[in-house]
């Protein structure tokens, strides 16, 4: 079990694509999507994962994650996960000389938008606020 910290920014420009090192693309769709919890398959390359998350509301939540077979985690997104699936990129970007996971930039109408998924509270913010 772990906890998330999310964090959201608009981005005004695309300076911090100078920090990724590199990106992967990402396909989920949700289970369930509860007023307690919500349950998400999510497939990225050869890897799988099942999360459980708490509906908690301000910046962290708990959540648990599992390790999925990629054959039917992707079963699950296209027979049972709610409709529309989700795909977007993940960009790993180098901050404070740490891997800093879950930067996702969603193209948005009219502007983009980054979050920022930690398991620990380290400044990683830092690098979105000076991006612009």
């Amino acid at each position: 079990m772990a906890t998330e910290i999310e964090r959201k920014f608009l981005v005004r420009d695309d300076r911090w694509q100078a920090a990724v090192t590199s990106r992967e693309r990402l396909r989920q769709g949700y289970l369930a999507n509860a007023e307690r919890c919500s349950i998400r398959v999510r497939v990225s390359g050869d890897r799988a994962m099942l999360s459980i998350k708490s509906a908690n509301p301000g910046l962290t939540r708990t959540e648990f994650e599992y390790p999925l077979p990629p054959a039917d985690a992707a079963r699950m997104l296209d027979e049972l996960c709610l409709r529309p699936l989700i795909e977007k990129t993940r960009h790993i970007v180098e901050h404070a000389g740490q891997r800093q996971d879950g930067r996702w930039i969603l193209p948005l109408p009219g502007y983009l938008s980054a979050w920022d998924f930690t398991l620990r509270d380290d400044g990683a913010a830092a690098l979105f606020r000076g991006a612009g």
